[in-house]
C-alpha cells in the first residue's frame, strides 16, 4: 500500500513514529515536508528509515510561502498517485489544496489532530468563526482522523466526525527508549550527570517548557511560595527558555525564592532524560495545553506529574493521587495543594514506576504505527482501493 504523508515539519517525537510506521508490513511511504530548513530537516536517525523524503521547500518553516507550495504539492499527488494520503494539517494553503485535490482524484485521506476544546483559540469574533467554518469543511473531506486521547476525540466529534471516522492512536514519542535508559541509570551516574548539567541532587520538582504566558509559570511560583510556608518542599527547577524569562527571574527574586528555584536553561533531549530521571514530580500547570508530551516522557522515567486539568493528556494519563495530581491553572491554592501532596507522597519508587508505565505504555510508537496503518487500510478499503479486509 502506497501512502503519501504531507507534514509541515518534523517535530523530534515524529522520528520514532516514522520508524515504527516504516517497519509495518506492506507499506511504501513517501514523506513530503513543507520545510527543509533546520527546524524541519530530519536528523541522522531519519536518514536510515525506509521511505522517500521530498522537501517541498528548503526554507525554515517560519519563512515558507505556503501558496507557492501548492503546485509542488499537487504535482507530487499526481506523480505518486498514492492509495492513501496522510495530511497532517488543515489551515496552510497547500494543505487546503491537497484536501480538495485528493477528493477530486478519489484518494482517501487520513489525518491526525491533538486539538481540544480547551486550546487557547483567541477571542470570539468573525475571524474565529470563519476559521472554524473552514476547519469543519476540510474535516468533512477526511475519511479517518487519528486522535491521541479523549479530549481530542470529543473535539473532533464537535466538528461532525462520528465514531466510524475516529481512531484513538495515543500520543507517541520515544517513551520505551526513555524507560529503558532511565532504568539503566545507577544512582551514582545520575547524580554525576545532574551535577554536570548544573542541576540539584535528585528529588526536585521539575518544570519543562517554553517560558511563555500559556505555561503559567508566575502562578506556579506564587503557589510554590505559598506552599513553602506550609511545609518544606523540594527545590523547583525550571528547564527551558523563552520571551518571559526576564519577568520570571524578577518574580523569583521578589518572592525570595532565589535559593529554592533554579532556572536551568534549555536542555536537549539527552539532557532532559537525566532531568526527568532526577525529579520527584513534573509540574505542568498550563492555562492551555493541547496534550503535554513532557508528561509522557516524565512518566516513562518513573516520575508522576502535577498537570493542569485543561491539558489534553489529563483524562488519559492522570489518576488523582495514583499517577499524579490535577490542578486548576487559575488557582494558586489548587497548585499549592498539589505541590504539598506530591511532596508528602510515600509511594515507593518501584511501585510508582510500574504504575506510571502501565498508564503511558499505551502511547508507544508501535501502537501509533499500527493504528496509522489500520486507518490507512480502512480508508483505502472503503474507497475500493484495497481488496479483501482492511
Amino acid at each position: 500500500m502506497r501512502i503519501l504523508m504531507l507534514q509541515n515539519s518534523l517535530p523530534p517525537y515524529w522520528i520514532a513514529r516514522l520508524k515504527a510506521i516504516t517497519e509495518q508490513p506492506d507499506v511504501e511511504i513517501t514523506l513530503a515536508t513543507n520545510s527543509g530548513g533546520d527546524k524541519g530537516r530530519p536528523d541522522e536517525a531519519f536518514q536510515g528509515l525506509k521511505l522517500k523524503w521530498v522537501p517541498l521547500s528548503q526554507d525554515p518553516i517560519e519563512d515558507v510561502n505556503f501558496v507557492k507550495l501548492i503546485p509542488k504539492t499537487l504535482a507530487l499527488l499526481r506523480s505518486t498517485m498514492p492509495d492513501v494520503a496522510y495530511l497532517a494539517g488543515i489551515m496552510h494553503s497547500n494543505f487546503l489544496a491537497a484536501h480538495v485535490a485528493c477528493k477530486m482524484m478519489g484518494i482517501p485521506i487520513i489525518g491526525s489532530s491533538i486539538s481540544t476544546d480547551f486550546d487557547a483559540r483567541g477571542p470570539e469574533g468573525i475571524g474565529r468563526q470563519v476559521k472554524e467554518a473552514i476547519k469543519k469543511t476540510v474535516l468533512s473531506m477526511v475519511d479517518i482522523m487519528l486522535v491521541p486521547g479523549q479530549r481530542a476525540y470529543q473535539h473532533m466529534q464537535r466538528f461532525g466526525l462520528g465514531e466510524d471516522r475516529l481512531m484513538l492512536a495515543g500520543h507517541a514519542s520515544a517513551t520505551p527508549e526513555y524507560r529503558e535508559k532511565s532504568l539503566a541509570l545507577s544512582e551514582q551516574e545520575l547524580a554525576q550527570r545532574l551535577e554536570t548539567l548544573g542541576m540539584p541532587e535528585p528529588g526536585y520538582f521539575l518544570f519543562v517548557g517554553r517560558f511563555t504566558w500559556v505555561k503559567n509559570i508566575p502562578r506556579l511560583l506564587k503557589a510554590y511560595a505559598k506552599a513553602s510556608e506550609e511545609c518544606a518542599l523540594p527545590r523547583l527547577v525550571l528547564v527551558g527558555d523563552g520571551p518571559d524569562r526576564a519577568d520570571i527571574e524578577t518574580l523569583v527574586m521578589d518572592l525570595n525564592l532565589s535559593e529554592r528555584v533554579l532556572l536551568a536553561g534549555y536542555k536537549n533531549a539527552e539532557e532532559l532524560l537525566y532531568a526527568f530521571a532526577g525529579a520527584r514530580a513534573l509540574v505542568l500547570p498550563s492555562v492551555s495545553e493541547t496534550w503535554g508530551m513532557v508528561v509522557n516522557e516524565a512518566m516513562a522515567c518513573g516520575v508522576p506529574a502535577l498537570v493542569s486539568e485543561r491539558a489534553g493528556c489529563a483524562p488519559d494519563l492522570i489518576d488523582e493521587g495514583q499517577t499524579g495530581w490535577l490542578v486548576d491553572p487559575e488557582s494558586e491554592e489548587s497548585i499549592a495543594r498539589a505541590l504539598v501532596a506530591a511532596a508528602a507522597d510515600k509511594t515507593s519508587k518501584l511501585e510508582m514506576r510500574e504504575r506510571l508505565w502501565e498508564k503511558v505504555r499505551h502511547h508507544s510508537p508501535t501502537r501509533f504505527a499500527e493504528t496509522f496503518v489500520r486507518a490507512a487500510r480502512t480508508a483505502a478499503f472503503r474507497h475500493g482501493r484495497l481488496e479483501g479486509e482492511p
